[in-house]
């Protein structure tokens, strides 16, 4: 599935080789979407309207997002769904139709900005936070960064201990430890990285 910066999305069902529009009911430009099988999809637009798919893109319904404003999201599975946003994540067990806080304490207060897929774990971070779950967004750990990364650019990791992430100058961090361990890279070949890609815990793609 593939969307741009409006609201026009497209689909592959050969690998690539070819795509078909898909009409969405997005009002405004797409802000994430989330298809976790071949007909359930979920579109989030800037306007803060979820809506959700079960044919392929065929027919959409809107979602209640319960005065939510999400950032992203993210859905392992058909049922299991994730919104990402300013108060932490809110989790669905039951395809969009109801929504609970994930996660205890302090997490749920804490503001996250993306969320990425990590092998079988997912992780959550915002401009200070990272966050990691191994059970589908039920429960959360926060993971630490070095002292001397004061804000999170981007980040991505291949599991729950492998990642990478950039800095406010544009370094490169890594670690392999899910955090307990951070180490700059000193020979990326660029002034600064401005995207990044791990593909597995030993190969990844970084771009200035």
């Amino acid at each position: 599935m593939l969307f741009g910066g409006g609201t026009a999305m497209a689909r592959t069902t050969d690998a690539g080789a070819s795509f078909k529009p898909i009409v969405t009911y997005a009002n405004a430009p797409i802000l994430d979407a989330a298809f976790p099988t071949a007909n359930r999809g979920y579109v989030l637009d800037t306007r803060n309207e979820l809506t959700r798919s079960d044919d392929g893109g065929i027919t959409w319904v809107v979602l209640d997002l319960a005065g939510a404003r999400p950032n992203s999201l993210y859905s392992p599975n058909e049922k299991t769904l994730l919104l990402v946003g300013s108060k932490g994540v809110r989790r669905s067990v039951d395809a969009g139709i109801t929504f609970k806080t994930a996660g205890t304490g302090k997490f749920r207060k804490l503001k996250f900005k993306s969320v990425d897929k990590a092998g079988s774990a997912v992780v959550v971070y915002g401009s200070s936070n990272i966050a990691v779950s191994k059970d589908e967004g039920k429960n959360w750990k926060l993971i630490k960064k070095s002292k001397k990364i004061k804000t999170i650019k981007l980040l991505d990791f291949a599991d729950a201990k492998n990642g990478f992430l950039t800095d406010q100058n544009g370094e490169l961090w890594t670690t392999k430890s899910g955090g307990k361990k951070w180490s700059r890279s000193e020979s990326t070949g660029f002034n600064t990285v401005r995207s990044l890609a791990l593909t597995d815990s030993k190969h990844g793609y970084i771009g200035d």
